[in-house]
């Protein structure tokens, strides 16, 4: 008989699952949502293995539909803020691209259209699907097709893409905001500083 260590509630339980966790934000935040994926199924097969995941399929043999049913249909719900979210900041860091070419070459009003597409076909742009037809025009934002792994572990990897969400994009927003709040005031500061001529 093995031993029940991992009963669902207990120390070990809440261990592993932090530690899970854990290793899904890191996964998520260096794009490996594959890996996150498989430390999912290790977790449910150790608590299958060495928890009461089994005495509670047992118990309520239906379990092991609403069980997953569940949790995906939370994942499906979480994935669309999350992909808001995801769309918010390609978005910024477009135009942060195309207001740094206008500072570095002092470029008033629009950004040239070989620009755009020169900024568009940068790694990052590319991976996410975001281009710039210099023909048209237009610029075409980044698509579910270019971005169904991602999008597949906001669903399956949600309780550690929440968290990264609010620990991580959050709260940068956060901090940026505030920089630029107070980016005003330190320089008002400095220029009343050394206004003495």
């Amino acid at each position: 008989m093995i031993p029940t260590l991992f009963v669902f509630g207990g120390f070990l339980f809440i261990a592993l699952l932090v530690v899970l966790i854990v290793l899904e934000m890191i996964l998520i935040a260096t794009r490996n949502e594959g890996g996150g994926i498989i430390y999912l199924f290790v977790f449910f097969l150790l608590w299958f293995l060495f928890g009461d995941l089994g005495l509670l399929i047992k118990e309520s043999p239906l379990a092991i539909v609403w069980m997953p049913a569940l949790y995906l249909l939370v994942g499906v719900v979480w994935s669309f803020p999350k992909w808001v979210l995801f769309l918010a900041s390609v978005r910024d860091k477009y135009r942060a691209e195309l207001a740094e070419y206008r500072d570095k070459d002092n470029v008033p009003g629009d950004v040239p259209l070989s620009e755009k597409a020169r900024i568009t076909s940068s790694y990052y742009f590319t991976d996410v699907g975001l281009s710039y037809d210099t023909k048209t025009g237009v610029l075409t934002p980044p698509t579910f097709s270019k971005n169904k792994e991602r999008i597949a572990g906001y669903i399956v990897l949600w309780p550690a893409s929440i968290l990264h969400s609010l620990l991580g994009d959050v709260m940068a927003r956060i901090v940026r905001w505030l920089v630029k709040l107070f980016r005003k005031t330190y320089e008002a500061l400095s220029s009343w500083m050394f206004n003495f001529e």
